[in-house]
């Protein structure tokens, strides 16, 4: 019967609340009936379900609210403790009571749920709670569905909706006008209840709105510009619904079997993001990636050097720089003095010079001997003509004043002598000693012989 009676209290439609009270009469006698219907009767508007979840009671079913505090009240104090002493166990619990409302209000504008259509929802995160932002996620998703199927039309003014009168949230009505504009729900759709670091209630007739508020709003986390209504995609509502329906599946479990389905749930995410990254990988770029630039702090002593070989140092990196710059600016000097000299007597040192190295050096003449005045007047001529060329170019050098020799380029470092060529020295040469003497006294005794035989 106790069963019996929570069904009917629960009921959640009229069919349905008539089918459980015909099935409770049923089971009583007639003054029993009477006294349900006498005393009960006008009161069932103040604990059945059915009229309870359209009051303004933020989801509470009873009149006495308080109700929950006895338990904790009792824990701390009893019969023989002393007015300051329980009066200083109810402040210390209070202010528990506060700071356990402050680290719930913290952590609303922490992470958000991962199956919330971030696109929708991009101008209410960080800025209400996460459980008027997990009932408004219901009701989008229904939105989304019936606005998908046809089925929804807005209404000006909406007093029937459980989640509007019963939690100051918007309902289905209300978001019907951004599922068509496309647009991210405003806040001025919550009621100011929810909102986090918000202004006191001033309104006591509030209704939702689309007009701008005046009190601060969070930037979005993400940015809305898109030309195409993002709440269209049949694809994308079907995965918010899918992951909607995971959480509640999620609350309808309890214990043991809960943590199973949270760690099943976490791996078959954990799955889908790494099949997103194997197919990220596969859509390759078909260009050549970038060059990499070298750092500039990380610079050697020579290009190709050992590779344990210390790093220079940072005076040592400056050293350097003055050095090249010095050199650099004593070039450019030198070839600045170049080219005012060669302004001066009219011609381009630059191409002087390269016309010059390109040019084959003039084959030797071979002069024949020969004495008379015929033979002299061509070389007084051609030594004046050289002459008057050497004194046109500012840039051949002087005929140098030393002997002519051949350069011969500085010897290397000698050697160092192995153990085979320290041998080799040490060792008797050929052709020296005993060998020798040997050698010469056979020449005599051959020589005898040829004597001896001759005579």
């Amino acid at each position: 019967m106790k069963a019996l009676l929570w069904t009917f209290i629960k009921s959640s439609t009229h069919a349905e609340l008539e089918a459980n009270r015909a099935e409770i009469y049923s089971k009583l006698r007639p003054d029993e009936i009477e006294y349900l219907k006498d005393y009960w009767g006008p009161k069932e508007s103040q604990f059945l379900r059915i009229h309870t979840r359209k009051y303004p009671n933020l989801g509470t079913h009873s009149n006495q609210r308080s109700e929950s505090l006895h338990p904790g009240t009792k824990d701390i104090l009893n019969k023989q403790i002393g007015i300051e002493e329980a009066s200083r166990r109810l402040g210390a619990t209070i202010q528990s009571k506060l700071r356990q409302l402050s680290d719930e209000e913290a952590r609303s504008g922490g992470k958000l749920p991962r199956t919330l259509d971030s696109k929708a929802f991009v101008l209410l995160a960080d800025t209400i709670s996460l459980f008027a932002i997990s009932k408004i996620s219901a009701e989008w998703e229904v939105t989304k569905d019936e606005m998908n199927k046809g089925t929804l039309r807005p209404k000006p003014s909406c007093s029937e909706c459980e989640l509007l009168v019963r939690f100051g949230l918007p309902c289905k009505h209300y978001l019907v006008q951004a599922f068509e504009d496309g647009a991210p729900i405003p806040r001025t759709l919550i009621h100011p209840r929810w909102w986090i670091n918000g202004e006191p209630i001033c309104i006591a007739d509030w209704v939702p709105t689309y007009h701008a508020s005046a009190l601060p709003i969070s930037p979005p986390r993400h940015s809305t510009s898109n030309l195409q209504n993002p709440y269209i995609s049949p694809n994308r509502n079907q995965i918010t619904g899918l992951g909607l329906q995971v959480l509640e599946a999620r609350e309808a479990l309890t214990g043991y079997a809960r943590t199973r389905y949270d760690r099943a749930a976490t791996n078959a995410q954990q799955g889908l993001i790494e099949f997103a990254n194997e197919l990220t990988k596969d859509d390759l770029d078909t260009r050549m990636p970038d060059i990499v630039k070298r750092p500039g702090w990380n610079r050697q002593f020579k290009s190709h050097d050992r590779a344990n070989k210390r790093l220079m140092t940072g005076a040592e990196a400056a050293e350097r720089d003055a050095n090249n710059r010095e050199q650099a600016a004593t070039r450019e000097a030198r070839q600045r003095e170049r080219e005012a000299y060669a302004l001066t007597f009219g011609r381009e040192p630059i191409l002087q010079m390269v016309s010059g190295a390109l040019s084959p050096s003039p084959a030797p003449e071979i002069m024949l001997a020969a004495s008379g005045e015929a033979l002299r007047e061509p070389f007084e001529a051609e030594a004046a003509e050289e002459e008057e060329v050497e004194e046109e170019d500012p840039f051949v050098p002087p005929p140098s004043t030393a002997p002519a020799m051949i350069q011969v380029s500085r010897a290397g470092r000698k050697r160092a002598p192995t153990m085979k060529a320290l041998e080799a020295e040490k060792a008797p040469k050929r052709g020296s000693g005993q060998g020798q003497g040997q050698g010469q006294g056979q020449g005599q005794r051959q020589r005898g012989i040829g004597i001896g035989l001759y005579l």
